[in-house]
């Protein structure tokens, strides 16, 4: 399960900008690592930050044009989790190979439907059948045993089997029906929500809404509010899988002999997984800690308004192609 998928918030981002406008970059931070490497960021969609319009505004950026940005981020349930699970066989035949899967298959749809999951919920999906190869001595090369050659020695099929279900709870009882019989491994987890078009509507007001608010706030300081002239809009959907974190957790001495000859081989460590959530410089964003698997919304309006003082502008420069 540890392939789940997430999504989180709302917020606002200002820009005055009175010429060439300095577009704010509304796209993600660096590739995630560990918290033993500090030198690493999180994973690309753990930052969504809309731009660093702080910095001071050269001449003729001034004499354009002033944006305000405002971001809203929200979380939304999901109301449907698609569960895969893979089933593999392996045997002299692609027949016995598909005998073999048919029955395991039919076991966990049985106990499926005592779950009262029901059968238009649940998918079978042909994968692959694929002939198995080993190495050998053969008849060609008697008495030879610094040669072996490769021959077909059976066939290995995979059909997974997905199945759509309302709750985690109804999720990890679907999976351990299927562990039951063995044989089965858990592919992935899908997240999906049927009223994520009436959040990104949602979304979408609240950026606007924090837009204006921004404006009515900064644009104060001019002797006259500007009209605006222009308007962008952005919304993205992060589902819970682009928002765990995976790090390393492993603090060792290390030392090693080589001149001994002496091959040293390291047990196995598996990664730390959590889920993180999505970090955002939002104006608007939920008032709780992500503490399980949502979906977030982000969704980003920015209001271009004209530069009282554009007059002024030097003639022929334009606005990053804008005016």
């Amino acid at each position: 399960m540890n392939q789940r998928m997430y999504l989180t918030g709302v917020f606002a981002v200002v820009c005055l900008q009175f010429a060439i406008p300095h577009v704010c970059a509304q796209g993600m931070g660096g590739f995630g690592g560990g918290y033993n490497s500090g030198s690493r960021e999180y994973p690309v969609t753990h930052q969504w930050i809309n731009g660093k319009d702080d910095k001071p505004l050269n001449a003729e950026s001034a004499l354009s044009v002033i944006k305000i940005s405002g971001t809203a981020e929200l979380r939304v349930v999901p109301t449907q989790i698609r569960v895969v699970l893979a089933f593999t066989s392996q045997a002299d035949t692609a027949s016995e190979c598909r005998e073999m899967i048919s029955k395991q298959i039919a076991d966990v749809v049985k106990d499926w439907r005592s779950q009262n999951i029901p059968d238009g919920d649940i998918v079978e999906d042909f994968i692959s059948v694929l002939p198995k190869f080993e190495w050998g001595f053969v008849e060609e090369f008697r008495g030879r045993d610094d040669v072996e050659v490769q021959k077909q020695s059976g066939y290995r099929m995979q059909i997974n089997l997905h199945v759509a279900v309302k709750t985690e709870a109804e999720a990890m009882a679907a999976i351990d029906s299927a562990l039951r019989h063995g044989h089965a491994e858990v592919v992935t987890f899908d997240y999906w929500s049927d009223k994520l078009d009436e959040v990104k509507e949602n979304a979408r007001s609240q950026a606007v809404a924090a837009a204006r608010k921004k404006a009515d706030l900064l644009l104060s300081v001019l002797e006259q509010r500007p009209p605006a002239i222009n308007i962008q809009e952005a919304t993205e959907v992060f589902f819970p899988n682009t928002l765990y974190m995976t790090y390393e957790n492993v603090l060792e001495e290390e030392i090693q002999d080589t001149r001994s000859g002496r091959v040293y081989v390291k047990a196995f460590r598996p990664r730390m997984t959590f889920f993180h959530g999505l970090s955002s410089r939002a104006d608007v964003r939920p008032t709780t800690l992500p503490m399980r698997p949502d979906i977030a919304v982000v969704s980003t309006v920015t209001i271009y308004y004209r530069s009282p003082a554009q007059g002024n502008a030097v003639p022929g420069s334009q606005a990053n192609g804008y005016w």
